[in-house]
C-alpha cells in the first residue's frame, strides 16, 4: 500500500509541476508577443508616439517674439525638430538643420525647431552661434510640448500631418560616416 500511495503522490506531483510549467510558458509567450507587436508598430525604435497617433498641436512662443499656433498652419505636413541648447548631439545636427529647412520649404512642408529646455536667452544664444537666421525656432517654456510629444531624447524629429497625425519619428543623427551621408540627403525625412 505504501508503494501505491507513493506512486500516486509522485504522479500527482508530476502532473501539478507539468501544469504549472505549461501555465508559466503560456504567460511568458503572451508577454513576448505583446512586446514584439509594440516594437514592430514603430520601426524607428523610438519610445513614444507611434505612427498614426494623433496629438494636439500647441501654440508656442517664437524666438524673437510672437507666437505660432502649429494647429493653424496651412501646409499639408509639419516637420518639427526638438533640441536642447545644452545638447552636444544637437549642436552637431545644427549643420543639418539648414539643409532640412531648405528641403522642407521646397516641398511645402512647415519646418520648426523647438527648444525643449532653457530660457529664451539661452536658446537665442544657441541659435545665434549656429546661425539660425532663417530657421523658425520655438521655445517650450513650460515643458508641456516635450511631454505631449513624448520627447525622450534630443535631437528628435517628427513629421506630422496638418491634423496632428504622426507620420514618422526619428532620433537625431549619431554622426557616423553613414549619418554624414544621411545629413546630406534631407529628402529622406519626407
Amino acid at each position: 500500500m505504501n508503494k501505491r500511495r507513493l506512486f500516486q503522490f509522485l504522479l500527482q506531483l508530476t502532473l501539478f509541476v507539468a501544469a504549472f510549467g505549461l501555465v508559466f510558458f503560456i504567460i511568458q509567450r503572451i508577454r513576448t508577443e505583446k512586446q514584439t507587436v509594440s516594437t514592430q508598430d514603430d520601426k524607428s525604435g523610438v519610445v513614444g508616439l507611434s505612427r498614426g497617433e494623433v496629438v494636439t498641436l500647441p501654440e508656442l512662443s517664437r524666438l524673437g517674439g510672437g507666437t505660432v499656433s502649429l494647429s493653424s498652419l496651412r501646409e499639408k505636413h509639419l516637420l518639427v525638430g526638438f533640441f536642447s541648447a545644452s545638447c552636444s548631439a544637437c549642436s552637431k545636427d545644427s549643420r543639418f538643420w539648414r539643409s532640412l529647412h531648405e528641403e522642407a520649404t521646397r516641398r511645402h512642408v512647415a519646418f520648426y525647431l523647438i527648444a525643449i529646455d532653457g530660457g529664451p536667452e539661452e536658446v537665442e544664444k544657441f541659435a545665434k552661434a549656429y546661425e539660425f537666421d532663417d530657421i523658425p525656432v520655438l521655445v517650450d517654456k513650460t515643458g508641456a510640448v516635450a511631454k505631449t510629444f513624448k520627447v525622450s531624447n534630443v535631437p528628435m524629429y517628427l513629421l506630422l500631418t496638418s491634423d496632428g497625425h504622426v507620420r514618422e519619428r526619428w532620433i537625431g543623427l549619431s554622426h557616423t560616416n553613414v549619418d554624414d551621408q544621411r545629413a546630406k540627403e534631407p529628402a529622406q525625412f519626407f
